[in-house]
């Protein structure tokens, strides 16, 4: 199954979450037991991620076939404006990858801060 292409956006220095669902051949998967990692970089090459959010306790929760991600306020804060490139993977139990999205994430510049 090839990765979904997503474009997300944000505010800058606000919270915001963003839901993707693992369905494979239409039908929601229970996740049951697996992680997920993302990570958005300025660019594919870069070596440093700009933002890195893990489950269970780092930003990312799993509940039956969804993904949700949830950038804090300050995370956000700290991220550039501009246009960045991200993906989200989920990990089985047994270790095996799924490339769950892939795009690019818009960081709209803060005007109140």
């Amino acid at each position: 199954m090839a990765a979904a292409i997503f474009h997300w956006t944000i505010d800058q220095g606000a919270t915001a979450t963003q839901l993707w669902q693992y369905a494979p051949n239409g039908v929601p998967a229970n996740l049951a037991g697996w992680t997920a990692r993302l990570m958005v970089r300025a660019n594919v090459a870069d070596v440093a991620p700009l933002l890195s959010l893990t489950s269970p306790s780092g930003g990312l929760t799993i509940s039956g076939a969804d993904v949700v991600a949830t950038v804090t306020a300050a995370q956000a804060a700290a991220l550039a404006a501009g246009v960045h490139v991200y993906d989200v993977e989920i990990v089985a139990p047994g270790g095996d990858v799924v490339k769950l999205s892939r795009g690019t994430l818009t960081v709209r510049a803060e005007v109140t801060r």
